[in-house]
């Protein structure tokens, strides 16, 4: 395989993305043999069509947060947009480059915090593959729930065959 004879001794620095095709480009000009590069293409990803969004969940759904994760067809980084506006206006962006995380996969998720309860956010999904094609998923709802406060009502009053019995003994002293 291409991919362990050229690039298993490079060590990926703390929160640094290779650029693959970059690599790969690199590769072309120094007249790497076409059918390695096809190889190297090939188990990197890298093509022409774009990345598939599918099987987006919403779950651990709580008054201030919930989670939202997709699936990929092939390895992508991803970047999810929120905001209470439905066009998405004065959104928040969180990224995999935010978050610390190893940015290409093919399962992606993450937790919105903070968010105010019984409210309903709009969101999008932007994912992008090793060769730069982009998808984006349409807008869409989510809601965090509202907390109620549950009011307990204890009439004043006992049962009779209850309130009868109080401070009786059931013993006789003989």
């Amino acid at each position: 395989c291409v991919m362990s004879r050229v690039f298993m001794c490079i060590e990926e620095p703390e929160g640094y993305v290779w650029d693959w095709d970059f690599y790969v480009t690199v590769l072309e000009k120094a007249d790497f043999p076409p059918e390695e590069l096809e190889k190297l293409r090939a188990y990197l990803g890298i093509t022409s069509t774009a990345p598939v969004i599918s099987n987006i969940q919403i779950s651990n759904i709580t008054p201030d947060s919930v989670t939202i994760s997709w699936d990929t067809d092939k390895l992508a980084k991803s970047k999810l947009e929120y905001s209470l506006n439905s066009d998405l206006s004065s959104s928040t962006i969180v990224s995999d480059y935010v978050r610390g995380r190893q940015p290409f996969s093919i399962t992606h998720d993450y937790q919105l915090a903070n968010l105010s309860q019984g409210e309903t956010y709009y969101y999008k999904i932007t994912i992008t593959d090793v060769s730069h094609n982009s998808s984006v998923s349409s807008i869409r709802p989510t809601a965090t729930p509202k907390l109620g406060v549950i009011s307990l009502s204890f009439p004043d009053t006992c049962l009779p065959a209850i309130c009868q019995n109080i401070g009786k003994s059931s013993r006789k002293a003989t």
